[in-house]
This record gives structure tokens, C-alpha cells and sequence, in this order.
């Protein structure tokens, strides 16, 4: 997905974020980058992707979990 430079000049931020542990074994958001575009670059990208099934998409996710 192209940026923009500037915050003047997008549409869109997407904020990236990641969980960190917090009290009582939840998790708080915290921001890990933002990314500055446009409407139409957003559009762009999003459907300018390959598609993956669902199932190989969960098993990503899966193996990224840590094995409880």
C-alpha cells in the first residue's frame, strides 16, 4: 500500500498495534506504527492482494501462537 509523506496529505491512518501483557492476564494495545495513505491507495491495496483460503489463513495465525 503506498503512503503518503505527510499527515496533511492522507485520508487514512492505519495504526498497527501489538498486545502486551497487562493485570490479571489481560492484554492492552499499544501502538507499534502508523501508516499514512490515501482513500484510493487504500483501496488499491486492499484489493490489489492474493486471496488466501480461510483454513490457511487460521493455521498462520495458530502457528504464530505461543503453545500454551
Amino acid at each position: 500500500m503506498r503512503e503518503v509523506r505527510d499527515l496533511s496529505n492522507c485520508e487514512i491512518v492505519w495504526f498497527v498495534v501489538s498486545f502486551a501483557p497487562a493485570k490479571e492476564g489481560r492484554f492492552s494495545l499499544q501502538r507499534h506504527a502508523s501508516h499514512f495513505t490515501t482513500l484510493d491507495n487504500a483501496v488499491e491495496g486492499l484489493t490489489g492482494g492474493t486471496p488466501m483460503s480461510l483454513d490457511l489463513f487460521e493455521k498462520q495465525i495458530r502457528d504464530r501462537l505461543p503453545l500454551a
